[in-house]
C-alpha cells in the first residue's frame, strides 16, 4: 500500500534535487534529438501511454517502471550513459515529491505531465533538440514550482518555453502554458533580449503581497473584473483594456475580487523573477 511522502518544509532539498535534474536531462533529450528514430519515437510513447494507464488504475510501482523506460529510451537515444545514470540518480530522490504533489493535487496533474512529455518526444522525433530542452526544462520547473507552492513558498525555477498571447481580445487562456508562481496565481512566460513578457492569471481572492523590485513594469488587464492595485499606498481598481504603469522601486500589491483575472506584465530584462 502507498503512503503519501512529507518532503522537508525548507526546499533546500528540492531545489538542489531539481537543480541537478535541470542540468542533466534537457543535455540528455538535446543529445537524444540529434540521433531519434521513428522507433524510439514509437517506444518513448508507448512508455507514456502505459504511464498514464497506470496511473489510471493507481498503480504506482508500475507507473514509476514506465517512467525509467521512457527515460530508457531517451538515454540510449542520447549515447551519453554517465548522464543518464546521474539523471536517474536525481530522478530517484525526486520521485518522492512528484508522488507527494500527486496525492495533493489528487492526481489532477498528471494528464498534463504526460502532454508535456510528449511535447518533448514530438520535438525529440523532428529532430529539434533545443526545443526538445527547453519543454523538458519547463517540464522540471513546473513540477518543482508546483510542489513550492503547495508548501507555501514562493516558484524557484523559471520557464523558458512559456507562451505568451498573441491575440489577447481572442485567444483563450486555457491556451497557455501556465505554471504557479504564488498560490492562486500562475503565469506564463516569454523574453526577448531586452524585454521580459508573463501572462498571469489571478485565481478568485488571489494577493499578491506588498514588494517592489528595481524594473520599470507595466501591467494590461486583459480579462476580468475585480482587480485593485495599491502602488505606493495608492489604491485604484483596473477594469480590462485599462494598465497601470509602475516605476522600478515603488511597493506594490495586488488584490483580486471574486472574478478570474488575467493580465499581461512587461519588463526589461531582468535576472529573476518580480519578488
Amino acid at each position: 500500500m502507498s503512503t503519501q511522502p512529507h518532503p522537508p518544509a525548507d526546499l533546500d532539498v528540492l531545489v538542489s534535487i531539481y537543480e541537478a535534474r535541470l542540468l542533466l536531462e534537457p543535455e540528455i533529450v538535446d543529445r537524444a534529438a540529434r540521433r531519434f528514430t521513428e522507433h524510439d519515437a514509437e517506444a518513448a510513447g508507448a512508455c507514456l501511454e502505459r504511464q498514464a494507464r497506470a496511473e489510471e488504475r493507481g498503480d504506482d510501482d508500475d507507473a514509476r517502471q514506465a517512467s525509467e523506460d521512457f527515460w530508457a529510451v531517451l538515454g540510449a537515444a542520447a549515447g551519453a550513459p554517465w548522464l543518464v545514470r546521474l539523471a536517474a540518480t536525481a530522478r530517484d530522490a525526486a520521485w518522492p515529491y512528484r508522488t507527494w504533489l500527486d496525492a495533493g493535487m489528487g492526481g489532477r496533474g498528471r494528464p498534463r505531465a504526460l502532454d508535456e512529455l510528449r511535447t518533448v518526444v514530438a520535438a525529440c522525433r523532428s529532430g529539434d533538440g533545443r526545443r526538445a530542452a527547453a519543454e523538458l526544462h519547463d517540464h522540471l520547473a513546473r513540477t518543482a514550482n508546483d510542489v513550492a507552492v503547495r508548501l507555501g513558498a514562493g516558484a524557484p525555477f523559471r520557464l523558458r518555453a512559456g507562451r505568451c498571447i498573441r491575440e489577447p481580445a481572442r485567444s483563450p487562456a486555457e491556451e497557455q502554458r501556465f505554471a504557479a508562481v504564488r498560490p492562486g496565481v500562475e503565469g506564463a512566460t516569454v523574453e526577448s533580449d531586452d524585454l521580459t513578457v508573463t501572462t498571469y492569471r489571478y485565481l478568485p481572492g488571489a494577493v499578491w503581497e506588498t514588494h517592489q523590485h528595481p524594473e520599470d513594469q507595466l501591467t494590461l488587464v486583459l480579462r476580468g473584473a475585480g482587480l485593485r492595485f495599491t502602488v505606493a499606498g495608492n489604491e485604484m481598481a483596473l477594469r480590462p483594456g485599462e494598465l497601470v504603469l509602475i516605476p522600478g522601486d515603488t511597493p506594490h500589491s495586488a488584490v483580486v475580487g471574486d472574478d478570474e483575472v488575467l493580465t499581461l506584465n512587461v519588463w526589461r530584462l531582468r535576472s529573476a523573477p518580480p519578488r
